[in-house]
């Protein structure tokens, strides 16, 4: 008798939960002078008002801790024209980093990360108090980027003189220009200056692998960089522990022991797209019927599929689950729900009014199942 497995006894609630815990939050720094843009840049790049002034937990004089769901913001108040008040800012962000380090030094995720430093482009000029800061969160190893905020208020030369002025000064240091505005007309004519994807990049980029998964989970849309997420790191993961379950080969009846690595690999993937975050009929679509439904329709799709996916299986000598066989089938599903998730995303950014059904109901799981399975038989 082969190996039953129930769908709608798999605890999806207590593994949400566990997929989303396990995800380590980067810690991002603001930095620069008072007024300079730091909050409407974050809330614009994560799409979420985490910088609202006042909203934040204090957690020195100058600077406030801003939690989202899967990202710290710490935003220092910034500084203002004086030498005394420059000097306790560079006192409190600099001895403030210290602090994080000495207090505990093997607890990494406690750490600063990285810092985004911002000097507003329309004052046009670059203090010595920049420069002297940049300089030695530099020295602290932490990656730093700078970012030319509000280029909506100076010219193209004097920005390229700004520009120019930084990269003498730090030859390797990435820098970026960005305007926060919501004049469409404004952000065509700024397209070129406005260097979302860039800035992203690079603090995805600088990350140790742990804490990628925040960031990315925390950025506003990029569901292209969700996917290239989950195809790259969530799949693989779970098409290994798949394999792992097949090292032993086991007869084709038993193929459902894979069902719960494939059912945490699919609330794997729905938490980086952001879908848990669907309230009403929507959540529960997504995190009990349509789970459910996949866990039927895997039990006869994918192992019905398997003779097209698998040269040889099929033969009396091929009716196995071997650890080729279990990553294949995992390999294809997770590619067909990153699918429906992305597709289901780009409908909402689209603004299109979405039914959950249609993105998600079995016909449009065959129809991308198919493809996906196309996909890795060609891939070998």
């Amino acid at each position: 008798m082969g190996v039953e497995f129930k769908a709608d006894a798999f605890d999806y609630e207590a593994e949400y939960e566990k997929i989303k815990n396990q995800v380590v939050k980067p810690n991002i720094l603001l930095c620069g002078a008072t007024g300079v843009g730091k909050s409407s840049l974050v809330n614009d790049v994560f799409g979420e008002n985490l910088a609202v002034v006042g909203a934040g937990e204090p957690v020195t004089r100058g600077t406030h801790r801003y939690e989202g769901e899967t990202i710290t913001i710490f935003d220092s108040e910034g500084y203002e024209i004086g030498s005394d008040r420059q000097a306790h800012y560079r006192e409190e962000i600099i001895g403030w980093i210290d602090r994080q380090r000495r207090e505990d030094p093997e607890a990494v995720e406690d750490q600063i990360h990285e810092v985004w430093y911002c000097i507003s482009a329309a004052n046009k000029r670059i203090t010595d108090t920049d420069f002297m800061l940049i300089r030695e969160i530099q020295e602290k190893k932490v990656p730093v980027a700078l970012v030319f905020t509000q280029v909506d208020g100076v010219e193209a030369e004097e920005l390229e003189a700004l520009q120019q002025t930084a990269r003498e000064e730090f030859s390797a240091m990435a820098l970026f220009t960005y305007a926060v505005t919501a004049d469409e007309r404004v952000q065509t004519l700024l397209k070129p200056y406005i260097q979302k994807e860039a800035l992203i990049d690079w603090a995805i980029g600088v990350l140790p692998e742990y804490l990628r998964e925040g960031l990315i989970i925390a950025l506003k849309g990029c569901i292209e960089k969700k996917r290239d997420h989950v195809t790259q790191r969530v799949i693989s993961k779970y098409t290994v522990a798949a394999a792992g379950v097949g090292a032993s080969p086991i007869p084709f009846s038993d193929a459902m022991v894979l069902m719960p690595v494939q059912m945490a690999m699919t609330l794997h993937i729905f938490n980086v797209y952001g879908l848990s975050k669907l309230k009403g009929t929507a959540a529960s679509l997504l995190e009990t019927q349509i789970l459910g439904q996949l866990g039927k329709v895997l039990a006869g799709t994918l192992v019905g599929n398997l003779t097209k996916l698998l040269p040889g299986f099929g033969t009396a000598a091929g009716m196995i689950i071997n650890a080729g066989v279990a990553s294949a089938i995992t390999l294809t599903l997770g590619l067909t729900v990153s699918t429906l998730c992305f597709n289901y995303s780009q409908a909402v950014l689209a603004g299109i009014s979405v039914d959950v059904d249609e993105f998600f109901g079995t016909d449009a799981f065959n129809d991308i199942f198919d493809v996906a399975m196309r996909r890795v038989k060609n891939n070998g």
